[in-house]
């Protein structure tokens, strides 16, 4: 995940922030019948972003140069079914 641009005079900054979680799929507890893949593909990616948002979100306000960086919050679910 990249956030800013040193191109953009409000956010004069880039950050990237990698994040790999660990998960485990147990079909006998799919009561929904969410299914591996958009399990996967959706719920994954939704519980990661807050920790990537607070990662960066921290980081640039520490950094004591620039005003702290929030990114928004996403409905991931929305964003993966239009991409």
């Amino acid at each position: 995940m990249k956030a800013g641009s040193l191109d953009d005079e409000f956010i004069p900054f880039e950050v990237s922030c990698s994040i790999q979680g660990t998960f485990e799929y147990n079909d006998e507890e799919d009561v929904n019948n969410i299914g591996v893949d958009s399990f996967v593909h959706n719920n994954s990616v939704a519980i990661l972003y807050p920790y990537a948002r607070a990662i960066i979100a921290t980081l640039t306000t520490t950094s004591n140069e620039f005003p702290g960086y929030n990114m928004p919050t996403v409905n991931i679910a929305e964003v993966l079914k239009n991409k």
